[in-house]
């Protein structure tokens, strides 16, 4: 009995690090390991704390321990409340306040208290003036009565006080009423005004 055998060809297996010396892969290996160290620092200074600016215009601080907070940020610049000349018209006092945000961030609404007052102090008209919508440098104006009774004329109007705010919403957050109350600037042609 004949055994015949074929010569058997194997296919060579890959070895990348074959044609490299020992001390060539243990400098791989010491490379490796340093630009490994380095990403690691990198991706560390990288997670240090970043801010982020959404749609609504609002800062958030992004945190390294993955929280996050609204960046508070200073509001400079004045509202401008401003009642201008009253005028006497079919017995009543009117006056056409325009609110303006000299501010640097929008306002999204004021609700502002005031009270019209004769010369001996008595109050002749409370109201609330509502502005809402008001971008940086914009201008918004109302029609007021001064008076509450028509027997009262513009000459009655002794001073408007402002008595209080109920709203104070600006970059779409409510603010403490001090904010707005420390913000607001009043004005009146003829007539005082007292804030």
């Amino acid at each position: 009995m004949t055994i015949s055998s074929s010569a058997a060809t194997t296919t060579p297996v890959s070895r990348p690090w074959a044609c490299y010396s020992i001390g060539a892969v243990k400098n791989f290996h010491t490379v490796f390991r340093a630009a490994l160290l380095s990403l690691t620092l990198m991706g560390g200074a990288a997670m240090a704390e970043q801010i982020l600016l959404l749609p609504d215009g609002q800062s958030v601080i992004l945190k390294d321990d993955g929280t996050w907070a609204y960046v508070e940020e200073k509001i400079s610049g004045a509202l401008r409340l401003d009642f201008g000349k009253s005028k006497y018209q079919q017995g009543q006092c009117y006056a056409w306040p325009s609110l303006t945000n000299d501010t640097n961030k929008f306002v999204d609404g004021l609700a502002i208290n005031y009270s019209t007052h004769s010369a001996n102090g008595a109050t002749l008209r409370t109201s609330t003036l509502n502005f809402n919508v008001i971008g940086i440098g914009k201008v918004v104006t109302q029609q007021e009565y001064l008076t509450k009774f028509a027997a009262a004329t513009c000459n009655d109007v002794a001073y408007i006080q402002i008595d209080s705010i109920d709203k104070c919403k600006i970059a779409g957050k409510s603010k403490n009423i001090q904010i707005c109350y420390d913000l607001l600037v009043v004005y009146a042609e003829v007539i005082q005004a007292i804030k």
